[in-house]
């Protein structure tokens, strides 16, 4: 017989609980047991039900309720109950069989919990995912609007990293899109920068994500003229009043 894995022998928890199991599939199940916590949680929960299942039943019973039983049973079994020597065998296969049914129905709880614990967290994800795509949407209804001229920063070479600057002249502000931009090294970071008059104006801090994306709204630009182009270099994390590297990426402003 095959090793059990661990969904198996979950199936056998209530029957192990109930000392139902084979000499075998004791040994099997408690090879699994050994190293499951959550199987052996399951074990003790199930073994308290029937603790107290064995206690309820030390009470008496009621005599309404024997003779309900017995007549169910039939006139037959009536004599094994009542005067049979095995009264105590059949007594202990209901209770059994009673106690296997309410560890089932232990068991079946816990899963229907766990399966409710699923759902909710597949409602989160979707919510989440659902709430993206609405950002997404606005994003793009921003970037569409006629006021928006694209300035493209990028440099020369084989595949160089793309800065995407969205600005809406009648808003004064801005959406960055990068792309094919390395993260900034430890303790470093990219910052975007405007020229105006000849000059750069400190503006948006940034570090791209692993995949060189990243994206950025309600970018505040100047609201006076004289701005000719965007610029980004790597700086300290915190950013800089004045550029200390070199120009990674450049874009021009079209004149009108």
């Amino acid at each position: 017989m095959s090793a059990l894995t661990l969904e198996a022998a979950r199936e056998l928890a209530a029957a192990y609980a109930l000392g139902v199991l084979s000499h075998e599939e004791s040994r099997m199940f408690e090879a699994v047991l050994e190293s499951s916590p959550e199987l052996r949680l399951e074990v003790a929960e199930y073994r308290e039900v029937n603790a107290l299942l064995a206690l309820q039943q030390q009470t008496t019973i009621s005599p309404n309720l024997k003779t309900q039983l017995l007549g169910r049973v039939g006139a037959t079994k009536v004599g094994v109950l009542t005067s049979s020597p095995r009264r105590p065998v059949l007594t202990w296969v209901l209770s059994g069989a009673l106690a296997a049914s309410v560890l089932v129905a232990v068991g079946l709880g816990r899963r229907v919990r766990e399966q409710g614990e699923l759902l909710t967290d597949q409602d989160a994800r979707l919510s989440a995912a659902a709430a993206k795509l609405a950002g997404r949407e606005k994003t793009l209804n921003t970037i569409l609007e006629p006021d928006v001229e694209l300035v493209q920063l990028t440099t020369t070479g084989e595949a160089p990293p793309v800065v995407q600057i969205f600005w809406n002249r009648k808003t004064h502000s801005a959406i960055m899109h990068t792309f094919r931009m390395k993260p900034a090294p430890a303790g470093r970071a990219y910052q975007l920068w405007f020229i105006r008059d000849g000059k750069p104006v400190p503006s948006k801090v940034f570090n791209p994500e692993p995949s060189g994306r990243f994206l950025a709204e309600g970018i505040d630009i100047p609201t006076d003229q004289g701005v000719t182009g965007y610029a980004v270099t790597e700086e300290p994390a915190a950013g800089s009043l004045q550029p200390t590297t070199p120009i990674l990426v450049f874009g021009k402003v079209a004149t009108s």
